[in-house]
């Protein structure tokens, strides 16, 4: 499974506002995969700061669709590109 591994969530960010979590692989930005073509850092910066975009992630095994409203900065999860 291609995706984007979460490895630290910033404490009060948008992305632990919006139920992110250690662990969770994020495979898809509104609808668009995640792959070596369509990396996660350049699909957010598509967006800007107050939009609302779809993560559709893999938490245990399970997919599941998430809404978060992206904040000032992406710095506030840390990733690393999965296989």
């Amino acid at each position: 499974m291609e995706g984007a591994l979460v490895t630290e969530v910033e404490p009060e960010s948008p992305a632990e506002e919006g139920r992110i979590k250690v662990g969770d692989i994020i495979t898809a930005i509104d609808g668009q995969k995640i792959d070596e073509d369509h990396p996660l850092r350049d699909l957010i910066l598509e967006h800007g700061p107050g939009d609302k975009i779809t993560l559709t992630l893999n938490r245990w095994g399970e997919s599941r669709e998430i809404e978060v409203i992206l904040g000032e900065t992406t710095d506030d999860v840390t990733l690393t590109q999965h296989p």
